[in-house]
């Protein structure tokens, strides 16, 4: 969108000394623009190649290898399960997949790519790649972090994505080539409905239950 993934993506493989193509896809011809101006305002002198494309199209007719893919764009199951399946069988052995916005299995995987992840991948892939996920263990524990840094005006909508499933890594290593991933089949295991979240309301104190109660006795 803004570019920040590829900025730090771009940084750590000018830090390691990896010379290597990094390609970047948006659909939006804003947000390539966008990137690529950061690429030069911060001076990473990486062999960056940012396309305007649908993913859906580009990767498909791709004839590239990869070792590193990020998936970060539409988060709708089918979209999801197409680049993945698409990235999954281009990727390298060694190679490694990471899809953000995997939510949490402690906080509810409502999002599409938590889902996927956690719901589809692990009979799918078998022992041809392993599989992990990464992220803090509670929302109180990424809001106490970001007060610390002085972040509090991020508070509000991270609360609100986090709630709903968003953050987390889900992060997948091939490992061989004895599977290939089929759109067709994620796409049969696409969940029918999708499940609501309800923000789960706290007990009210004792002082708080004995304000409440005054208040209706005094028709307040």
């Amino acid at each position: 969108m803004r570019g920040s993934s590829s900025i730090t993506i771009g940084r750590a493989l000018m830090d390691a000394g990896i010379d290597c193509v990094q390609t970047a896809l948006d659909i939006d011809p804003a947000a390539v623009e966008a990137a690529a101006k950061h690429f030069r305002t911060y001076g990473l002198n990486t062999q960056y190649f940012p396309i305007v494309a649908d993913s859906r199209d580009w990767i498909r007719a791709s004839s590239e290898r990869w070792q590193l893919v990020f998936l970060d764009g539409d988060h709708h199951y089918d979209t999801v399960a197409l680049e993945l399946a698409e990235s999954f069988n281009r990727t390298d052995p060694g190679g490694w997949i990471v899809l953000h916005d995997t939510g949490s299995v402690h906080w509810g995987t409502n999002e599409d790519p938590g889902r996927l992840f956690f719901g589809v991948l692990d009979d799918e892939i078998g022992t041809s790649a392993e599989m992990t996920w990464l992220d803090s263990t509670s929302c109180a524990r990424d809001m106490k972090l970001r007060t610390s840094l002085g972040l509090h005006s991020t508070l509000p909508p991270i609360s609100t994505g986090i709630a709903v499933g968003y953050g987390g890594l889900g992060i997948i290593r091939k490992l061989d080539e004895s599977r290939e991933l089929s759109v067709d089949r994620l796409m049969q295991k696409r969940p029918v409905s999708r499940p609501v979240y309800s923000e789960p309301i706290p007990p009210a104190s004792p002082l708080r239950r004995v304000a409440r109660r005054a208040a209706r006795l005094l028709g307040i």
